[in-house]
């Protein structure tokens, strides 16, 4: 067997064997550095909502919608109102990529510095309220009884 033979044969036995030891567990690679991130604000109709935080977020939607995110460490803070009321505020807490956990010592580098260990949960909900009352009291007049 030459040198070209075993190097060849080699390459083809070790290359998916490296490729996987090096990339398979990569999260910038295999789940990329963003996030789709369904926003919804159940029962209500009309919210609006501000996304803020995270690495440079600042983002007005009318929910349901699907908010892309770019992945990172920092939370996530989200401000829904319905017009008329008080903003509700909620703080969406990045967590630890599943994906993250084993992988290559160069996979940790590559994605701490990307942002890909990092995820948000898939969807989010702010529970925004509507009031379907009057916020002035109604004036009605006081009916005295006949004397």
């Amino acid at each position: 067997m030459t040198t070209a033979t075993f190097i060849a044969r080699t390459l083809r036995y070790l290359s998916p064997v490296a490729l996987t030891l090096i990339l398979g567990a990569c999260s910038t690679l295999t789940q990329g550095t963003s996030q789709e991130v369904a926003l919804t604000t159940p029962g209500v109709q009309g919210a609006v909502c501000r996304v803020t935080g995270g690495d440079g977020v600042d983002v007005t939607v009318t929910p349901p919608t699907i908010v892309k995110l770019p992945k990172s460490k920092r939370d996530i803070n989200v401000s829904c109102a319905v017009p008329g009321d008080q903003p509700v505020k909620q703080t969406v807490v990045s967590t630890y990529a599943p994906r993250s956990r084993f992988q290559h010592p160069l996979g940790y580098l590559v994605d701490g510095a990307s942002g890909a260990m990092w995820v948000y949960p898939d969807q989010i909900e702010v529970s925004a309220t509507s009031s379907s009352t009057p916020k002035v009291p109604s004036m009605a007049p006081i009916l005295a009884p006949a004397s």
